[in-house]
């Protein structure tokens, strides 16, 4: 169970698995609850999902898509970014929204990121 644990979170954290670590999480789709309990861990420990994302900067390349932060009152914030196309140090969107509780801001990172529940021609379902 724990390899298990492990390939999803890879797969939820580099949206990529190779062949060999295809095959050993199995034929067929994950579980939703998989998918958000690897996204869970992750946030619990770092503060962020992904760990690598953040908020832009002046002269920091944009972080481009949907990340989670966990603010100082338990407040988990849902951040969306991109950047211009021509220029990926400038900010064209940014937005956030805020969840009272990790569990709900994991559930609607999952619902904007991966809305066809698909990371990597991998399937999850309920």
């Amino acid at each position: 169970m724990a390899e298990r644990q492990l390939l999803i979170e890879k797969l939820v954290s580099e949206l990529h698995l190779n062949v060999a670590e295809r095959n050993e999480l199995g034929k067929g789709p994950i579980l939703l609850s998989e998918v958000a309990s690897a996204i869970l861990r992750i946030l619990t420990n770092s503060g962020r999902f992904p760990p690598n994302a953040a908020e832009w900067q002046p002269g920091v390349a944009v972080f481009e898509g949907h990340f989670l932060h966990m603010l100082a009152d338990g407040t988990v914030r849902l951040w969306w970014q991109r950047g211009f196309p021509t220029d990926p140090y400038q900010m064209a969107d940014q937005g956030h929204l805020d969840f009272p509780n990790q569990a709900r801001g994991v559930e609607e990172f999952i619902k904007k990121e991966w809305p066809r529940r698909n990371i990597d021609g991998i399937l999850f379902k309920m």
